[in-house]
């Protein structure tokens, strides 16, 4: 009779929907095991190396406690102080001299003036 031999040859076949099935099912197990294991890494608090705690400069460090604080250094002096310096460095020192200003700058043009 043929039939073990009919499904012995069906078994060893593989069919391109049962391919199919079996990588979509692999790439959904890998994914959801990426996805646990970046959950996890991610609920452990932020670890600070000791070179990231050591400031260079006092400002660096007021900067850092208040990041620390959190919403209370909004109205904590010190942090104020700090979040001005920091500015001023970055930004640079104000200009002291207003530009001079000019009337019409910002009026709109008629229609006769572009003419």
């Amino acid at each position: 009779m043929r039939w073990p031999g009919l499904l012995a040859d069906r078994l060893q076949r593989p069919k391109p929907g049962r391919i199919l099935v079996v990588g979509t099912v692999a790439a959904v197990i890998v994914a959801i095991a990426v996805w646990f294991t970046t959950a996890a890494r991610s609920d452990r608090p932020a670890e600070r190396s000791p070179a990231t705690t050591i400031a260079r400069d006092p400002l660096e460090a007021e900067l850092v406690r208040c990041n620390d604080l959190g919403s209370p250094a909004i109205d904590d002096p010190g942090c104020k102080r700090a979040w001005s310096e920091n500015r001023s460095r970055f930004l640079g020192a104000p200009n002291t001299q207003a530009p001079a200003v000019n009337e019409h700058a910002g009026a709109p043009i008629s229609r006769k003036e572009q003419r």
